[in-house]
């Protein structure tokens, strides 16, 4: 089977690179194991690090079944901008460009978002009889609209709707429509009018259980310069990934310098990564000796930071597609069994609720974060059995079973789609892009 995935600001697949990766990486990997032929549409522009990738000729043959195509776009500073939307804009106009240069696949599996490049992918799926599968991983442009500032919302929707029109095109007429949760799902197939048919299916975001970390001498030096050990003498809280302004870091600095006036020095905080966020976090933790920010740092260090770990925070505001999500960062913390301190309500309060893997606090209240940390501290007992949890509940999501179980998906789409195609063809007709798996159902 020839399969294109479509999905921007992942990181490659690169030859001998242990970067890790993520959703789509993982799932082109489990494709080419199952013996077929990935083609990778991907951004040339590293989303993270803000600059472009050195790719000579823009493709990159990863494996001899996995092949990296680069799309090209402008760069941009500022993750929420208008440079990145015309990024956006200028990735899809050159998949659009590169596909018509290709013989087609049996299936093109696309990430939601963007909505520029799920448009192309079903525009050209239609064209050309090839199914379309798209995969809602958050809730655009729904979710640009619902962060703006209420007095300027209704002209945000309004300067968005030709993105609202082409979601809409786009989710109506792709061949399947499948989600990360169930609450992800449903949204998009009311956001779309859709009746939800047997091939829309949740498979959630798997994560990969890397092995234990290696003994680190240069890992465990960092650390010991920056006075983070763990163990019973020291309860630290970890926070790792990016620092935009929409994740609530501030309220976890303010409980940081109450426990500092209280006198508290045991607790320590680590917020590993970098983002708009970090310069006033910086300017907030100030004084503060139980605060320790340290950008960007390689995954080898942040390995070595997880078994020192006491719980692991989730400062995540109740935002409306938040609620509906299972974000990467709390499958990362359960398989290092870390107990989630978190205020996201919704899926991630469910799940933390329904396998006491965690404790919730109130959002923007730096005194409850306090309690709780507090209270977690007290019980290490109660500690250890969240940390147990954390880990039964993350072999529920191994990536292996998810990703093999959505090639399966796959393999059943293209096949149903080409067989009713067959049929269809034997008595004089070409069925249009979902015409055929129609008719298969």
């Amino acid at each position: 089977m020839k399969v294109w995935l479509l999905k921007i600001s992942e990181a490659w697949i690169e030859p001998g690179n242990k970067k890790r990766l993520y959703r789509v990486g993982m799932l082109a990997e489990a494709l080419a194991a199952r013996g077929h032929d990935v083609t990778w549409f991907n951004s040339i522009f590293d989303h993270v690090q803000k600059r472009n990738r050195d790719i000579p000729g823009g493709v990159l043959k990863s494996s001899e079944r996995i092949t990296m195509q680069g799309l090209r776009g402008c760069t941009y500073t500022k993750s929420r901008s208008f440079g990145r939307l015309r990024h956006h804009l200028q990735t899809a106009a050159d998949f659009r460009r590169l596909a018509e240069q290709r013989h087609p696949p049996d299936i093109i599996y696309c990430s939601w978002p963007t909505v520029d490049l799920a448009w192309e992918a079903v525009r050209y799926g239609r064209a050309h009889g090839v199914p379309t599968v798209i995969d809602i991983r958050d809730l655009w442009p729904e979710v640009v609209a619902d962060v703006a500032p209420d007095a300027v919302r209704p002209l945000v929707r309004l300067i968005l709707q030709p993105y609202y029109i082409a979601a809409r095109k786009a989710l109506r007429q792709s061949t399947v429509v499948i989600g990360i949760t169930e609450g992800m799902l449903q949204w998009a197939l009311d956001f779309a009018g859709r009746e939800r048919g047997e091939w829309d299916q949740v498979f959630p975001l798997g994560y990969l259980e890397t092995q234990a970390a290696a003994e680190n001498p240069a890992a465990e030096q960092y650390w010991a310069e920056r006075d983070v050990r763990g163990g019973p003498d020291q309860f630290v809280a970890c926070y790792s990934g990016l620092f935009p302004k929409r994740i609530d870091l501030l309220t976890v600095v303010a409980a940081a310098r109450l426990l500092h006036e209280k006198g508290e020095r045991n607790v320590k905080f680590v917020l590993c990564g970098t983002g708009d966020l970090e310069p006033a976090l910086r300017e907030a933790a100030a004084g503060l000796d139980n605060v320790v920010l340290t950008g960007w740092i390689e995954h080898p260090i942040i390995k070595a930071l997880a078994p020192k770990c006491s719980v692991a925070l989730f400062p995540y505001p109740p935002r409306f597609d938040w609620i509906r999500n299972l974000p990467n960062k709390f499958f990362e913390y359960i398989a290092e069994g870390m107990p989630i301190v978190s205020c996201l309500e919704g899926e991630v309060q469910r799940q933390i609720e329904q396998n006491d893997c965690g404790v919730m606090y109130k959002v923007g209240d730096p005194h409850d974060l306090v309690r709780v940390l507090l209270r977690v501290r007290a019980d290490p007992a109660w500690q250890q059995s969240m940390s147990a949890n954390a880990r039964t509940l993350a072999g529920r999501f191994d990536a292996t079973r998810v990703y093999a179980d959505l090639v399966t998906h796959l393999e059943t789409i293209a096949k149903a789609h080409a067989g009713a195609a067959r049929q269809r063809a034997a008595v004089g007709g070409r069925p249009a892009n979902g015409a055929a798996l129609a008719s298969s159902r």
